[in-house]
């Protein structure tokens, strides 16, 4: 009975003295959503934020200059060590779950008029035609220079399935790195 005492009250002290801090908060656009970072450290908003636009311009479809963009447009391209390591992981996710998670849906998220916002619903023929050039097993890694290379014309990746989660988790990494200690995203 003392031992839990003693418990809520060390949790009321160290509740009340996060009360007593200012919060810092700040909401942006970013990866097509809202986020916010609330933080009793002012450093921390700049930090995440940057962090998430660096990934953002790194792994987006939408922008054409990114990693991502420019392997979809080529169907082959030396990437960076980062974007191979996440594609490595997405193969291996897609492999695991049977296919269920595949990256490779790019051409039929465009199909669906997803990308652009011309929504429609597409013919039989049109969709076994996506489906031709959707799967994992024809994204080609090649570990001795960090390429990229689709094996079938038109397979477009999209990494809508993990590039948010993989933006808050570095951005995350470089809070710890600064030594921040508190933070939401």
């Amino acid at each position: 009975m003392k031992r839990s005492r003693l418990t809520i009250a060390a949790i009321v002290l160290l509740l009340s003295g996060c009360l007593q801090q200012p919060l810092h908060r700040d909401t942006r656009v970013l990866m097509g959503t809202f986020v916010e970072v609330v933080s009793t450290d002012a450093r921390a908003q700049k930090i995440a934020f940057d962090e998430i636009k660096r990934i953002e311009d790194l792994l987006s479809k939408y922008r054409p200059e990114s990693e991502v963009s420019r392997l979809n447009r080529a169907g082959k391209l030396k990437v960076s060590a980062e974007t191979f390591a996440l594609l490595k992981t997405c193969k291996e996710f897609s492999a695991a779950t049977d296919g269920a998670f595949d990256v490779s849906v790019g051409a039929l998220v465009d199909l669906w008029g997803f990308t652009d916002k011309k929504f429609r619903v597409p013919s039989e023929q049109e969709i076994a035609a996506a489906l031709a050039k959707v799967g994992s097993d024809k994204i080609v890694l090649n570990e001795s220079d960090s390429t990229v290379e689709f094996s079938t014309p038109g397979l477009k990746i999209d990494l809508g399935g993990v590039a948010k989660g993989y933006a808050v988790d570095r951005a995350i990494e470089k809070i710890k790195q600064a030594g921040i200690d508190n933070c939401l995203i």
